[in-house]
């Protein structure tokens, strides 16, 4: 049924389902297609119970337990589903904090169940529109801002055809570097990103995110002094 609208506007998403499904089912001593995802991540069990929850606007109560720290109850108005770096968070309203844009991971979460006693409070928020301005899924209270970066030669072509963000500009410098603009709200995500292309991505703008990266650069290179 699923593979009867393969082809038409808007439902591009299930040329992929279309390949898993295949890969799945037939008969072949072994799959030849891999998809990125932790099957063993603590938390997928719990991600039909809130897609559901968030489906039939129903209040759930969880025990969180942060690392390091011990296990609280919770009592959240789950609005939003959103998986980042092979880890699932849910978001929405802090029953007790008050806060529409509360977000937790779901692997922390323990003896999740429905509370069928209390009123859902609705969501107003354009989640799309939510995480547009930033990478992963930490977002603070501030306006996007337009941060310059270079890119040398080697390593333009995996930023060009993979973006570090929709916003992203490139112009050629020289024959040697790549600029790249792009206009986000920096968190840590952001900042792991960039991290994890070591010395070909260099931040030139605003000099306060230049200077932080500096010092945790500094920061990384005292851990492995002997």
């Amino acid at each position: 049924v699923l593979r009867l609208f393969e082809g038409r506007e808007d439902f591009g998403w299930l040329n992929q389902i279309g390949t898993f499904l295949d890969d799945q089912y037939i008969k072949r001593s072994q799959p030849i297609t891999a998809y990125e995802s932790n099957l063993d991540y603590a938390g997928n069990e719990l991600v039909p119970i809130l897609f559901n929850a968030i489906l039939n606007e129903q209040v759930v109560e969880f025990d969180y337990e942060p690392f390091g720290k011990r296990p609280h109850a919770i009592i959240f108005h789950p609005h939003y589903l959103k998986q980042y770096a092979n880890r699932w968070y849910i978001f929405g309203k802090h029953q007790k904090h008050n806060l529409p844009t509360y977000h937790l991971p779901l692997d922390r979460i323990k003896n999740l169940k429905i509370n069928p006693k209390l009123s859902f409070e609705k969501c107003t928020i354009d989640w799309e529109e939510y995480f547009y301005d930033i990478v992963g899924v930490i977002r603070y209270d501030e306006e996007p801002q337009e941060i310059t970066l270079h890119v040398n030669k080697e390593t333009y072509p995996f930023v060009q055809t993979k973006p570090l963000h929709p916003t992203q500009r490139i112009k050629k410098i020289d024959d040697d570097f790549y600029e790249i603009r792009i206009k986000i709200i920096p968190n840590r995500e952001f900042i792991a990103l960039l991290l994890s292309y070591g010395q070909d991505i260099t931040i030139q703008e605003p000099l306060y995110l230049k200077d932080r990266m500096r010092s945790i650069i500094t920061k990384m290179k005292t851990n492995y002094e002997d």
